[in-house]
């Protein structure tokens, strides 16, 4: 039997989680719907956009050549032959000291280089008046200027935004191919614990991070399915873990990953034969968490402590989930930010803060937003990063520039 890894850094417990094979479904859905899922191909402009060059406001088209010399005391007056509506195709060849009316959006006409506005012109049904000198290309949007053909409209593993769906409608496909949402099951572990609604009696708490975990397994992609509690016996939790295998690609669970006597996680999975990963990662809070194989998913073992829970999910768990959901931006990006108050305690360990990013006087701060700890959970309301201390670090002053990571 090999020595299960223990103690290790986050960086060594993410390449673990990386290396297990994924297999992610995909599948066609309407581009009305698009919005929020994962591109799972390659999209290509089959065309250039615009498909035509095309007047950016209501005026005039004309050769630019016949306006040389206009003034307003000497204006040059223009034939008008045509007018081109949005949605027309030009019937007429401008020559010279010709014009076309244009509206907004409709094709330049063959012979013409140059849009005057209304506004800057005098004219009558039949003529224009243009007051001074136009340089070819002024006012003309042209054909391919927003994307040439060929060019990646859109990559496999990104997020589907309302922009990205709007160029992918604008090549006309009607339908794309995205990576279906992976399938989550959450079980809660402790026979103290207790579900909302029901009386709390005395050494019982309320499951509370059915709904913190639950909440940001969904907000990271998933689709989540809870399996009920599990007491802490071996037995249960086992039974709970082969239930929650059905359907799902990864299973995490809360509670039971520590070294008490009834921290009964792992020797649960050892006894359904599965392959323990790593136990413990080297991080304050979010060090006690427990990685392993079974059937070829991923069981992610999370402290009960909501704090230390969440922290390590965001830091370890989310990376995987967005791996399992078809992204190529799996891990969070580090901005630099200042201290905004002081931190009074020293970090033997790699230890991470919870608070928000806040931008005062052309400056990026980080501030926190509460007391920070492995059983806290209200400090991650209004959170929206997380700052690195790195480990070894003594009490850090406000003002200190810190890597932080939004969740």
């Amino acid at each position: 039997m090999h020595a299960i890894p223990e103690g290790i850094s986050l960086e060594q417990a993410r390449e673990l989680l990386f290396e297990i094979p994924i297999f992610s479904e995909t599948t066609p859905v309407p581009i009305s719907a698009a919005c929020g899922k994962i591109l799972a191909r390659d999209y290509y402009a089959p065309y250039g956009l615009p498909t035509f060059s095309k007047s950016p406001l209501d005026g005039y088209a004309f050769r630019s050549c016949d306006s040389v010399g206009a003034s307003y005391k000497h204006p040059v007056v223009l034939e008008i032959i045509e007018e081109i509506r949005a949605g027309d195709y030009p019937q007429k060849e401008l020559g010279p000291f010709q014009a076309a009316k244009i509206l907004t959006g409709a094709p330049i006409p063959v012979g013409a280089d140059a849009v005057v506005r209304y506004e800057d012109t005098a004219f009558t049904p039949d003529k224009v008046e243009i007051f001074r000198t136009y340089l070819s290309d002024t006012n003309i949007i042209h054909e391919g200027e927003d994307m040439e053909k060929g060019s990646l409209a859109a990559s496999s593993g990104t997020c589907i935004t309302p922009p990205t769906a709007g160029l992918l409608a604008s090549f006309g496909f009607s339908h794309v191919e995205v990576y279906q949402k992976p399938s989550i099951a959450l079980i809660s572990t402790g026979n103290e614990l207790v579900a909302p609604g029901n009386p709390l009696g005395p050494g019982k708490i309320y499951n509370s991070n059915l709904y913190t975990i639950g909440s940001y397994i969904e907000a990271a992609g998933a689709e989540l399915s809870y399996t009920g509690l599990a007491e802490d016996r071996d037995e249960a939790i086992a039974s709970q873990i082969l239930g929650a295998m059905e359907g799902s690609q990864m299973i995490v669970t809360t509670g039971g990953v520590s070294v008490g006597d009834y921290d009964r996680v792992r020797t649960a999975l050892e006894s359904l034969g599965a392959e323990i990963l790593f136990w413990r990662i080297a991080l304050k809070p979010g060090a006690a968490i427990l990685a392993a194989l079974l059937q070829g998913r991923l069981i992610l073992g999370l402290s009960g402590n909501p704090g230390s829970a969440a922290t390590a999910l965001h830091l370890l768990g989310v990376p995987y989930i967005r791996k399992l959901c078809g992204r190529k931006d799996i891990l969070p990006v580090p901005v630099q930010a200042l201290l905004k108050e002081d931190f009074n305690k020293s970090s033997p360990n790699r230890r991470f803060l919870h608070g928000k990013i806040v931008y005062q006087g052309g400056h990026t701060y980080f501030s926190r937003t509460g007391h920070q700890g492995n059983n806290v959970i209200s400090s991650f309301v209004g959170c929206d990063a997380l700052a690195e201390i790195p480990a070894g670090s003594p009490k850090i002053p406000a003002g200190t520039m810190l890597n932080t990571y939004f969740i």
